[in-house]
Order: structure tokens, then C-alpha cells, then sequence
């Protein structure tokens, strides 16, 4: 949730001492206010995460005002309710509270409990994710649900969002054609979701379909977007803010998350059309097939495979022979770029006597191409080495560790922006430390392009995520996960000075009995692994 803060707000985080209320109003079916309810907080927690499908929860113990109506509520009423609640922090001295949004919720499972022996109510609730998974009503009924190959996976996520109930999304996924830049943004095959899934299961397919993307609630707007880099974020506290506010820091390095051998198995890659006649001359695969083949079509999202005769070049391409009908040729790319261009498949990707599986696809001037998609199931492997193999060794590496779609990360790149450069967590150093990712979302990777961007990704993560600190400090409620704040750390070696360094806030866990906040963060690096791609 977006705040810009006012100086007064950053005078208020200062006081020695603090009075602490929560107003809770509560929402009917359309999101209008019908009342209010107001107290002093006696002790509660607001926990907001980026690393958790439901983003925000908040329990809470407050003692009402004595004009509070909450008796005119029963158990039954706040059912369908949701919760707008405030957090107010009290000027000491103009004896004014200034309130601060901690976000929109649904109650839980005892979510409501009103004590009239002593005015309290106590609350427990989620964001609105609990209307979307099975914490509530989430669940769609009938046979089951089908979302054909090539949908929009925007106008997929809008369709589902409907089944649950909501209207009001922002999701960062082209809508047609003309804003599409690549093939990425559309459902790559048939997914199937049988009797009793959940709004928030069809979603959360939709969104791993393409890596890495984030979905959370802010407020009563859904949204989906890429996992913010924060590469071009402003700071939005610095160092002389937060420096002053810190109770306590403890630095943490997991050893037992460390992994520099990151392995991901994908989707198995079926193919329509197979052929054994394949021929290759001056760069272009031909496919050959029966004339007695029937309904044999040459169209998007058709697959063909073969075995390779020979090692492509770049540039390579195919064509595709029935009977008097030739098809092509049609040139084979293995991806796209940052910007969404369309990249040639670099030569030798597919190598002589291996089976391959290519897609037919349309560009966004409606003309087919094909893309490259791999073997029989995608497969790639990425290794952080101090001395990466080149040439023959290279080639032997892929050999020994039985994956073509092989790369190696070199610790010695002073141009390297990713964090790895120098990293002491290389196999050199450490010893090999093997991740082997398969099942669950990795099954829906379609592709080894898709496939070694992900496997990039987790290796960095493994390899550099670790480096995290956990600070106690003075409650800031308007703080939210994913911003950018300098902060200079207090650990190190005896002696060592310290210097202002930049953070990306993952976890925040507010104690609203003292006032208090935990806040887990990372070291900030410019960039993601899949921003700088090897090659630019």
C-alpha cells in the first residue's frame, strides 16, 4: 500500500512514548462504509509479506470507546463483512491520532469475539486472498474448469478473478495483439483443473506460467505484476531515518539454503506431428511426411519433432514436406530478449542424433515462426564456478552432467551487476552443493529457455537471497514489503567502519502492544539475473 509521508508523520515515529489505537470500519458487499468501531489496542500483530500468497493478516485485542455500537452486530453480521482497519498513533503533544491504513480483511475461523464483561473485541482476519482460497469461499463448483492454449493469460486472470467475485485488478499482462511484444503472454497449452479447485489454484497457475511474476491483494484491488527488481525505485527512507529508530539487528546467513548447482525439470514436451524423415542442407532442417498423414496442419501452437541429423547453425530453420505441399521455411528462435525481440537459436544448441521438439507460432505481424521448445521434457542446469569449462571441457560438462542446457556463472566478471561477482559461495570454494527443482510449478515450465531463466533465478537466490539481516525497531505503520531503504549495518568485522547500504524490505511483523516492528530484508542488488542476460 502507497504512503508518502509527511515530516509530522516522520516527528510522530520519535516520541518516547506512544498511545496506540486501531479503528476497525466495517464494509458492506460493495465496499461502503456502514460504521465504525474504535478503540485503544491492548497488544495484536499486523504481519505483511512478500514472500506469502496472503500478503497481509492482522489479529488484534482493543478496548472499545463506550458509544461503540458493536452490540448492534452479531456473529452472523460481520459473515459477510469486510474490515477496513486503521492504525493511530497519538500526538503527544497536540493530543490529536493520526491514522495510518493497515490494509482490507476478512475475519477467520474466530475472527470475531466481543467480551462484555470488560469491552474488547478481539479480531483475527486475512486480506482479501481468503475470499479467492479455500479459507472462505473459494472453491468453484461443476465438473471442472478448462483454459484453452493460447488464451491471454491476462484475460484468463480477469475471467477467473469474476468467479470469486472480483472486480477490480490490475495485472500486468498485455491484452491483445498490438500490445503483446512476445509469445509469453499467452496460455501455452490446455490447462485442466478438476471439481473443488479454488479461485486462488487457477490464479496462481495462470501466474507461474511465466517466471517471476508476484499476485497479492492491495486493498480490494487485485494485482499481478513481474517481482519488482526495485533497480529503478527511490530509497524511500534513508539511513538518518531508519539509522535512529533500530533497537537491535541480527545478520543471517542459512548455510543450509546455500546452493550453487541449481537443476529444474519442467513440463514433458508432446509433440503433434513426428517424423524419422529429416534431412539438413545450408542451415535448414526439412521434415518429411506421409501424404496418407491426415488433418496435417501447419498452424500456431502446433508442435513437430524429429531427430536431428546434424548440428544447427544460428539462424538456423525448418521446412516442412507433404506430399506437393511444402510449408517454410520458417527460421527457429530460441526465445526473447528483455524487450521482447525474438532471438535466433544460437548454433549448436541442437546437436546431431538428439531429439528435438519445435512450436509453430505467430509473430505480431501474424506471420509463423517457430520456436525452439527442447527435448522430451525441459531440462536445464545452472553452476556457479570460479573457473567456468570452456570449449571441449564445456562440452564434456554437458556430457557428464547430462543436460545440453548447461550454464555456468562466473564469480570473476568485475562487470557482473547480479551480486555474484566475487561470491564465496562458488563449488570452488564450498564444494558442489546440488538444488534439484522439479514438480509443483516447475511442471508447467514449457520450455528450456523458460526453464534456464527460472534455474538462473534460483540459483541466485540460493546464492545470495541468504544474505539477509533481521532488525527490532520502532514501529514505522505505513512501511510496506518490496520498497528500497538505506540503512547502515551495525555487524562486521571489529573496527571495520560502516556505511550506508541499500535493503529491500521481504517481511514485516508489527507488535502493537509495544509499539514495535521485526523487519526481514535483503541486500539490494541492481539486478535480477533475468534482467541482465548473458549476451547483452
Amino acid at each position: 500500500m502507497s504512503y508518502t509521508p509527511t515530516q509530522d508523520d516522520i516527528n510522530l515515529l520519535y516520541q518516547r512514548h506512544k498511545k496506540l489505537y486501531s479503528k476497525v470500519n466495517l464494509l458492506n458487499s460493495d465496499f461502503r462504509t456502514i460504521d465504525s468501531l474504535e478503540g485503544v489496542l491492548t497488544n495484536g500483530t499486523l504481519t505483511i509479506s512478500a514472500n506469502s500468497d496472503t500478503r497481509r493478516t492482522f489479529t488484534c485485542n482493543m478496548h472499545l470507546a463506550k458509544t461503540s455500537a458493536v452490540t448492534a452486530y452479531n456473529v452472523y453480521d460481520w459473515a459477510n463483512k469486510y474490515l477496513r482497519v486503521f492504525i493511530g498513533i497519538e500526538d503527544v503533544r497536540t493530543k490529536v491520532v493520526h491514522w495510518y491504513e493497515a490494509g482490507l480483511f476478512i475475519p477467520t475461523q474466530n475472527g470475531f469475539q466481543y467480551d462484555t464483561s470488560n469491552n474488547t473485541l478481539s479480531l483475527s482476519c486475512v486480506d482479501l486472498t481468503g475470499k479467492l482460497d479455500d479459507t472462505t469461499c473459494g472453491q468453484v463448483t461443476g465438473l471442472g474448469t478448462i483454459i484453452k492454449t493460447g488464451r491471454y493469460i491476462r484475460q484468463s486472470m480477469i475471467e477467473v478473478l469474476k468467479l470469486g467475485g472480483i472486480t477490480k485488478y490490475l495485472i500486468d499482462y498485455p491484452q491483445n495483439d498490438t500490445e503483446a511484444e512476445n509469445d509469453k503472454t499467452k496460455v501455452p497449452y490446455d490447462l485442466e483443473f478438476g471439481t473443488g479447485a479454488t479461485v486462488w489454484n487457477m490464479l496462481t497457475t495462470l501466474r507461474d506460467l511465466y517466471y517471476p511474476y508476484e499476485m497479492f491483494f492491495d486493498g480490494d484491488t487485485f494485482v499481478c505484476k513481474e517481482i519488482p527488481s526495485c533497480k529503478d525505485d527511490p530509497v524511500i527512507l534513508n539511513h538518518e531515518v531508519i539509522d535512529p529508530l533500530i533497537i537491535s539487528e541480527n545478520t543471517t546467513v542459512d548455510e543450509t539454503t546455500i546452493r550453487n548447482c541449481t537443476e529444474v525439470w519442467g513440463s514433458s514436451i508432446d509433440s503433434d506431428y513426428y517424423t524419422e524423415n529429416v534431412s539438413y542442407a545450408d542451415g535448414c532442417y526439412t521434415l518429411t511426411y506421409d501424404s496418407a498423414l491426415t488433418n496435417f496442419k501447419v498452424k500456431s501452437n502446433k508442435r513437430f519433432s524429429f531427430v536431428a541429423p546434424e548440428t544447427n547453425a544460428k539462424g538456423c530453420s525448418v521446412k516442412m514436406v507433404q506430399g506437393e505441399n511444402t510449408f517454410g521455411p520458417y527460421k527457429i528462435y530460441s526465445g526473447t530478449d528483455k524487450d521482447g525481440n525474438d532471438v535466433e537459436l544460437d548454433a549448436g544448441v541442437m546437436a546431431a542424433k538428439k531429439y528435438y521438439v519445435i512450436k509453430c507460432y505467430k509473430d505480431a505481424d501474424k506471420n509463423l515462426r517457430m520456436q525452439y521448445l527442447g527435448q522430451g521434457q525441459v531440462h536445464a542446469m545452472v553452476i556457479l564456478s570460479d573457473n567456468p569449462p570452456t570449449g571441449d571441457a564445456y562440452e564434456q560438462a554437458k556430457i557428464d552432467e547430462a543436460c545440453d542446457v548447461l550454464e555456468y556463472i562466473s564469480t570473476n566478471d568485475p562487470s557482473d551487476t547480479t551480486g555474484m561477482y566475487h561470491s564465496p559461495y562458488s563449488i570452488e570454494k564450498i564444494g558442489r552443493r546440488n538444488s534439484v527443482l522439479s514438480g509443483g510449478d516447475f511442471e508447467n515450465i514449457p520450455n528450456d529457455d523458460l526453464g534456464l531463466q527460472r534455474a538462473e533465478y534460483e540459483n541466485w537466490k540460493s546464492c545470495r537471497l541468504t544474505d539477509v539481516k533481521t532488525v527490532e525497531m520502532i514501529m514505522i505503520p505505513w512501511l510496506d514489503v518490496n520498497k528500497k531503504i538505506s540503512y547502515t549495518p551495525r555487524s562486521g568485522k571489529h573496527g571495520e567502519k560502516h556505511s550506508p547500504m541499500e535493503y529491500i524490505i521481504k517481511e514485516i511483523t508489527i507488535n502493537l502492544g509495544s509499539g514495535t516492528m521485526s523487519v526481514n530484508m535483503q541486500k539490494f542488488y541492481p539486478y535480477y539475473p533475468y534482467i541482465t542476460k548473458k549476451g547483452e
